[in-house]
């Protein structure tokens, strides 16, 4: 007799539960606010009720060390703000070693540099000598080719020549014949024999001083072109990354390893490990910019209709020291699968949503930025 008033209770119960989700679920009145459990039944405007969840805009960087390395410190603290690029915000063990490393490989490869400079530089002027070398060549070539040194032996021969004829001519004359003796023929044919053996002479002197300047013109011009290559392939090597410049990336590769620096502008959101701790696969700390600050809203499908970017968003927590206030400004294409608990036990489950990002007011920003992924409940003002 008891188990059946006790069946007959809680039958009761679980009618009245039944009846009371169904009234909830389709008599929602019009101008009421309607969470996530209720439903539109027209489209005349209504008051969204949804959950959201408060996040840095730019999201929380995860900050990892290198795997399996031992935390040699941590260098800040909780809520310290931080510079990128400049806050140091751990080191590792041979920090200090590999800084050096790197500094004198760095010096070595400044070194290298050097001396390949200089060896440019004296590329360089050895292009420079040996271009003045081809300049004289051709001066002295153009200088050979020159007939300015077979003109004496030429005028020489030609006037020994005109002056037998006038012997010849003289000897020859009835008048004059007595006047020129056979000897003079003679020994005017002799200066022209010695005029032409000086000319011949000439000649191959100038051939030979012309074959002189074209071979040294050749040499100095193969000389340039070898001057030339070389300072080509140095001045190559120049702009090429040497072995040295990659000694160099190579050690301050593995310092910037062994010393993790702030990776933005912004807050140490909280610090995971401490020192002597091992770096696993899991952050050693988190960092993010809380300058800016968004609610994503997880609202229901079958109410995302109700709201439009630029609509009013207010958001409550018994955790928060005050309604926040801010506005929709983005409104995500892709239903998806809710992900937050909703208060209301009476609230349905596995209903799928559209993430909404609310941008917050400005002046609401600090107070949320004490809270990071505090679930609120966002309120919807539609029109």
């Amino acid at each position: 007799m008891k188990a059946l008033k006790l069946l007959l209770v809680c039958g009761t119960l679980g009618g009245g539960f039944l009846l009371g989700w169904l009234v909830r679920e389709f008599a929602a009145p019009v101008g009421k606010a309607v969470s996530d459990t209720d439903s539109i039944r027209d489209q005349e405007p209504i008051q969204v009720i949804a959950q959201g969840t408060l996040v840095p805009r730019s999201g929380l960087v995860n900050v990892f060390g290198p795997p399996n390395q031992v935390v040699e410190s941590i260098a800040v603290t909780q809520g310290q703000t931080i510079r990128k690029n400049e806050t140091e915000l751990a080191t590792f063990p041979l920090y200090e070693n590999l800084q050096r490393q790197a500094a004198l490989a760095a010096a070595q490869a400044s070194e290298a540099k050097h001396e390949l400079a200089q060896k440019v530089a004296m590329a360089q002027g050895q292009v420079e000598a040996a271009q003045l070398a081809v300049s004289l060549a051709e001066l002295q070539l153009r200088q050979a080719e020159t007939r300015d040194l077979l003109e004496i032996p030429e005028r020489k021969l030609a006037a020994a020549k005109a002056k037998l004829a006038r012997l010849e001519n003289l000897a020859k004359d009835p008048k004059t014949e007595a006047f020129v003796a056979t000897t003079a023929i003679d020994e005017q044919k002799l200066a022209i024999t010695e005029a032409e053996i000086q000319l011949t002479y000439a000649n191959k002197q100038h051939a030979s001083a012309r074959e002189a300047a074209a071979l040294e013109l050749e040499a100095a011009r193969s000389a340039l072109a070898r001057a030339s290559e070389q300072h080509k392939t140095l001045a190559a090597l120049q702009q090429q990354e040497t072995s040295a410049d990659l000694a160099v990336s190579a050690a301050k590769a593995l310092a910037s390893e062994a010393r993790i620096l702030a990776p933005l502008d912004g807050v140490v959101v909280q610090v995971l490990a401490k020192a002597g701790d091992v770096a696993l696969p899991t952050p050693i700390m988190q960092v993010a910019d809380l300058s800016q600050m968004d609610c994503v809203a997880e609202v229901p499908d079958r109410l995302i209709s109700q709201i439009s970017v630029g609509n009013e968003v207010k958001l409550q927590s018994l955790a928060l020291e005050r309604e926040l206030t801010g506005r929709v400004v983005e409104i995500t294409p892709v239903v998806g699968n809710s992900s937050l608990p909703n208060p209301n036990p009476l609230a349905l489950v596995d209903r799928e949503s559209v993430r909404v990002r609310i941008e917050l007011n400005e002046n609401d920003v600090p107070v949320a930025a004490k809270l990071i992924n505090l679930q609120v409940t966002v309120i919807f003002s539609t029109k």
